[in-house]
């Protein structure tokens, strides 16, 4: 901040301590338990209070198992299981022709375990509201992909977009 006549007075260096921010300290305002920057914990709002009270006597837990079918389609089964349960417990709750196919291909390497995108393993523990993913390798990588579709786009020639100029 510069002041007209600062240098001969010698100011410069002074006025940003006369200068006051009115702001109120963190967690002053009514309501606020809720730090900015911890607020989201995988995609959701983390629930406010002391870590330790959280889940407190949960007895059963809801977990979502998502994962594409054979047809292509993507299907999503939610369930309720005991506190403490595993990975391998929400496959289990699938039903045993379904979870045996699932499982044998998951100990395959041709699936892979994510709970909310992370890599996770059959043991992993699951807390309330997880959602359980069964995701497959990449079968053509991403850039190929995309040149190739512009490619085919470009060979039909409907939308000029696609036309190189």
């Amino acid at each position: 901040m510069a002041l007209p006549g600062a240098a001969r007075g010698r100011l410069q260096g002074r006025v940003l301590s006369r200068i006051r921010v009115r702001r109120r300290p963190a967690g002053t305002r009514a309501g606020a338990r809720l730090r900015p920057d911890r607020a989201l914990v995988h995609r959701r709002l983390r629930s406010t209070g002391r870590p330790g009270l959280r889940g407190f006597g949960l007895s059963a837990i809801r977990v979502e198992l998502a994962w594409v079918g054979e047809g292509g389609d993507v299907l999503l089964r939610p369930f309720e299981l005991p506190a403490g349960a595993t990975v391998g417990d929400a496959l289990d709750a699938l039903g045993e022709p379904l979870a045996a196919t699932l499982r044998s291909r998951i100990e395959a390497d041709a699936l892979g375990v994510a709970v909310y995108g992370k890599p996770r393993t059959l043991e992993s523990v699951l807390n309330d509201g997880d959602r359980v993913e069964l995701v497959a390798c990449l079968v053509v990588d991403p850039r190929t992909a995309r040149r190739q579709r512009v490619q085919q786009r470009r060979a039909d020639g409907g939308d000029p977009r696609w036309k190189r100029r």
